[in-house]
């Protein structure tokens, strides 16, 4: 079981033994990481009572697996945004969410020039009284990043997405350390390696072509300045494409639009993709399995091979979900096989 920790105005209790339950979750489009817990409802026993309020801090609390039970770290800080009662005598559940979902439900409009996306992030930030701690250095400058009544969340990544194209292959995830707002290399690895013998309960396998693209038009840039009707037609620098996938599967198409500072052919391929592969997982929990990185995963038997076949693969984290049940920690995990995509001719 997580340790709880509940702060409420003056009071600072832990409530670990009022919690039935409780899941720790996010993924790499969440955004903001949420813990759900339940507590025991019945209001003839005011001993099992505990009164949690909207706005109330949480606090979880954990052991690493290598660590001592008794050395516990914070995995988790957030405000409590739900709850819902279930009956007279039953349950009360409550979700909190880290302090992203403050970056993610405020707007602002804004014209950055000659900013860094790390500068950007620790700009808006600071407009929200939000300490930034790691943000990944691109060190590239964006020329200009128009916003305008964009939610905070999505100019920080508007912006690291613009500075992404510029470096090539690196891709970004935003995550709250505590209370500070970090962004980090997605596909890092964790660390873990999960085996079908040891640690993997179940896995399941699938894959499809809904999201695939084949083929990217390049457009070269308008000049908005020109009028002449001559000068409205898109002219086309390039086209990038899987033509192996064409010949396959069909033509998906899409486009790109030349963007200033940034290699457009290594942008165009950067947006082809082939067959999305998948697999859910449900395996002994480990802490350091979050969505954002890596896992190794040895469990051909389920079928999860990497491309090149081997037993041995690792895999990117899309989602995770921990629970905490009588004591016992698992964990359900969403992989993307992105070391799959067909290679581009």
């Amino acid at each position: 079981m997580l340790a709880i920790r509940l702060i409420s105005g003056q009071k600072d209790k832990w409530i670990t033994d009022f919690v039935t339950s409780t899941e720790w979750s996010g993924s790499d489009e969440q955004a903001s990481r949420m813990v759900s817990f339940s507590t025991i409802n019945n209001p003839y026993n005011t001993a099992q009572q505990i009164d949690i309020k909207l706005g109330d801090l949480i606090m979880a609390y954990a052991s690493d697996e290598d660590a001592e039970p008794s050395n516990k770290n914070c995995i988790f800080e957030g405000i409590v945004t739900s709850r819902e009662r279930t009956s007279a005598m039953g349950t009360v559940s409550y979700e909190a969410k880290d302090f992203m979902h403050y970056l993610i439900r405020s707007t602002g409009s804004y014209n950055f020039k000659g900013k860094t996306a790390e500068k950007i992030a620790e700009m808006i930030c600071d407009d929200l009284d939000i300490t930034t701690g790691k943000l990944y250095k691109t060190t590239k400058k964006i020329g200009s990043l128009l916003c305008e009544n964009m939610s905070y969340y999505n100019i920080i990544l508007k912006a690291y997405n613009k500075a992404s194209k510029m470096l090539g292959d690196i891709t970004f995830m935003p995550v709250m350390n505590g209370r500070k707002f970090c962004v980090i290399a997605k596909n890092d690895h964790c660390g873990v390696v999960l085996s079908l013998d040891s640690d993997i309960t179940s896995a399941e396998f699938k894959e499809n072509t809904d999201s695939m693209v084949n083929r990217i038009i390049v457009y070269q840039k308008t000049d908005k300045k020109k009028k002449n009707a001559d000068d409205k037609a898109v002219k086309v620098l390039k086209t990038v494409q899987n033509q192996k996938n064409m010949n396959k599967y069909g033509i998906y198409q899409g486009t790109y639009t030349q963007e200033e500072n940034v290699d457009y052919t290594a942008a165009a391929k950067a947006l082809l993709t082939g067959v999305t592969k998948e697999a859910t997982v449900s395996a002994i929990g480990r802490l350091k399995c979050l969505s954002g990185y890596a896992v190794s995963i040895k469990a051909d038997e389920a079928g999860l091979k990497n491309k090149t076949g081997k037993v041995s693969g690792v895999f990117y984290i899309k989602s995770d979900s921990h629970k905490w049940e009588n004591g016992i920690h698992t964990m359900d995990l969403t992989l993307a096989f992105s070391d799959t995509l067909e290679v581009v001719s």
